[in-house]
């Protein structure tokens, strides 16, 4: 086995699936698993959504670090072996995308 915790990301758009998808991950790894939901954190950025998306569209304006300390806590558990990121923007993060091993993105056609 490779280096632990692994850092999984499910990335999708909004209402993709990423957390029943991380939810079911978690449940098959069954021990030593975290998951990080995006949803959970009030992070600061653009006020608005809309705006942003149309004029700069750039994810590092949204700082992600509240996210970052959590993970970090999390890797400094030994009983942690897997951190699922339930997050939208997968390696798109200067904040985050060093941190990720695995990256899956949940793709509707």
């Amino acid at each position: 086995m490779g280096k632990f915790p692994l850092i999984l990301s499910i990335s999708a758009i909004s209402g993709g699936g990423k957390t029943t998808v991380a939810k079911r991950l978690a449940a098959h790894l069954n021990e030593g698993v975290r998951i990080v939901h995006y949803d959970e954190y009030q992070l600061t950025g653009p006020s608005d959504f809309g705006n942003w998306a149309v004029s700069s569209g750039d994810y590092n304006d949204w700082d992600v670090s509240p996210i970052v300390k959590d993970i970090n806590l999390h890797i400094k558990n030994p009983e942690v072996k897997y951190i699922i990121l339930d997050y939208p923007f997968s390696y798109l993060h200067a904040q985050l995308k060093d941190m990720i091993s695995i990256s899956i993105f949940i793709y509707f056609h």
